[in-house]
């Protein structure tokens, strides 16, 4: 506030504002300051709650042996009922207490997490790490919405993330695994809350992020192996769209126009650019399962499939024809609708598949820059630049290039990097400098 109330002092010696319009500035200023929450008690409630569970899962572990099994039941349920304790006092006594509700809760979640590891292993329980998880997943989902707890919902998406790569990716026998949904039907209802009354939260903004990267994730888990390995591929790319249009379409509805605090379209975004770069490689396209081999369209690859397809096209026509026109120039929706077609090409002719995927890539590389220019915006302009130079670096490993031509490619994605970015800050100095000149 001191550096606001010196400049507010000078703007009024300038002449520019005056001693009214001061002080009114300065009130909101006051008030805003007032109604911002102070993140400091959150964040060290939060580290504490880590550091002491942390803290007495490892004091245990040392002595665990000396220990009989009274005293090791004691141990294991003592944190999990201090953990409700003080869920309770901050339930009833401090409800608006951000710090005590979200300290609370995650030493609950992960006091329950350690008590079911400690009455596992004093009972010499069997089961899988996937089990173990299952049953933390449960236990601890009401906490979420008791609580309201933002934290734990954040610890919530990546344990339901964990116990799908284990139940499908990494544990034995593999095969599909449909907890995983439910488990995220669970926690959606919280984060439709969390978007409507806390849209400006860094922990909704971290929720954006983590939910379409655990449902990226989550995805596999629906796929039946052995059968349709194209229509993995295919799902996967439509499905990255998907989640473009999704974090496209909430720019609109609440206005977050912050790239960083848009996790849905970025991770679409990047997943598409990631999935394009492998597909420009013409080995890829060779080596990818046929999509009418095995009855792979008979198989529940192709439903899968059929049904995010079938979501992507509605979304695509609604979006491009009745919500905004700007999306229109976009080549990711068009990637989107076309991709069945791209890879059946592809499939048939794995050097157009390859070139399909660097025309893709060239467009969404010459669209940013043209985005960035458009809007005076040197991270969008240098995001299409660096598409353009992963796919140049990319072009070097399956292309008979010398050295020299490869030198040269280089220099002028180099070149092209310092003259745009010099031509855009030149161009908004001169904005500046004509918005500032006095008329005469």
């Amino acid at each position: 506030m001191a550096k606001s109330a010196t400049e507010l002092a000078e703007l009024q010696a300038a002449g520019i504002i005056d001693e009214t319009t001061a002080q009114r500035i300065a009130a909101y200023w006051e008030q805003r300051a007032a109604a911002r929450p102070n993140r400091l008690p959150l964040v060290f409630s939060l580290l504490g709650a880590l550091l002491v569970g942390l803290g007495i899962i490892l004091l245990v572990a040392h002595n665990w042996d000396q220990l009989n099994r009274f005293i090791k039941l004691l141990i294991a349920f003592l944190p999990v009922v201090l953990g409700q304790g003080a869920a309770w006092y901050a339930w009833q006594n401090r409800p608006e207490n951000v710090a005590w509700r979200e300290g609370s809760a995650l030493f609950l979640f992960l006091a329950t997490g350690a008590c079911l590891a400690m009455v596992s292993q004093i009972y010499h329980l069997e089961g899988s790490l996937s089990s173990y998880l299952f049953t933390w997943i449960w236990v601890v989902l009401p906490v979420i919405y008791v609580l309201k707890s933002s934290a734990v919902s954040l610890f919530y998406w990546v344990g339901i993330t964990w116990y799908a790569t284990e139940a499908v990716y990494w544990g034995y026998p593999h095969g599909a695994d449909y907890w995983y949904w439910f488990f995220a039907l669970a926690a959606a209802p919280f984060y439709l809350w969390l978007r409507r009354t806390r849209a400006g939260s860094n922990f909704t903004i971290f929720h954006h992020w983590i939910i379409p990267l655990s449902l990226t994730i989550g995805l596999g888990t629906l796929y039946q192996q052995g059968q349709g390995g194209s229509f993995l591929w295919l799902g996967y790319q439509i499905f990255l769209v998907g989640l473009f249009l999704v974090g496209w379409a909430s720019r609109y509805i609440s206005g977050q126009q912050r790239l960083i605090g848009n996790g849905w379209l970025m991770v679409g975004l990047l997943g598409s650019i990631g999935m394009l770069l492998a597909q420009s490689f013409r080995p890829v396209w060779e080596s990818m399962p046929a999509i009418f081999e095995d009855n792979g369209w008979q198989s529940r690859n192709f439903l899968v499939f059929a049904v995010i397809y079938a979501t992507v096209i509605g979304s695509c026509i609604y979006l491009l024809f009745r919500r905004t026109a700007d999306l229109r120039w976009h080549p990711l929706p068009y990637l989107g609708l076309l991709a069945p077609f791209i890879y059946i090409m592809g499939q048939g002719n794995p050097l157009l598949g390859a070139v399909i995927g660097n025309v893709f890539l060239l467009l969404l590389g010459v669209y940013h820059i043209g985005l960035g220019t458009q809007r005076d915006h040197l991270g969008i302009l240098n995001f299409g630049l660096l598409i353009i130079t992963a796919q140049i670096i990319c072009r070097f490993f399956d292309t008979d290039l010398s050295f020299t031509v490869r030198g040269l490619l280089f220099l002028v994605v180099g070149a092209g990097f310092f003259l745009t970015n010099i031509y855009l800050i030149r161009r908004r100095q001169k904005t500046d400098h004509t918005v500032l000149k006095p008329e005469e």
